[in-house]
């Protein structure tokens, strides 16, 4: 009824003015969009979006956290994670008895070098035992820590 009465270069402006402020509200939004895109990312890098997705959601369990489940489940749930954790300690295992093996076999060389040395005295001409698996005898150091 009052639009009559306000100016046209009025109603104009205050319709330029609201657009602007609608646009103003889109581009906000979108840079608000992304910088929590941003900062979901990071915390995928910290291992931590369920905690974000807990906060921002309606409660319960983050779909992110859902979804794994279920690919757990599906392979075979904690059965299988069982059986994983027995091949891997069972290689550990294995792969400790090699090592054991080397270490052993590579100190009997030694010993056995040694005692051909004094057996034979300046006629054992070969290089010495430990200089040729100074290689080994450094990485097996290094595997013990």
């Amino acid at each position: 009824p009052f639009s009559a009465l306000v100016p046209a270069k009025t109603q104009e402006m205050a319709s330029r003015i609201k657009q602007e402020e609608k646009d103003l509200l889109v581009n906000k939004r979108a840079e608000g969009d992304v910088k929590a895109e941003e900062i979901r990312e990071k915390l995928q890098s910290l291992n931590l979006p369920a905690a974000l997705e807990a906060r921002e959601g309606k409660g319960g369990i983050p779909e992110s956290i859902l979804a794994r489940i279920t690919a757990v489940q599906s392979k075979g749930g904690m059965e299988h994670i069982d059986d994983m954790l027995k091949q891997v300690l069972s290689a550990q295992d294995k792969a400790w008895e090699l090592f054991n093996a080397t270490k052993g076999s590579l100190e009997q060389e030694l010993k056995d070098d040694e005692k051909l040395k004094n057996d034979f005295g300046g006629r054992w001409t070969r290089a010495p035992s430990k200089e040729l698996t100074v290689d080994f005898s450094g990485q097996l150091s290094n595997v013990e820590g």
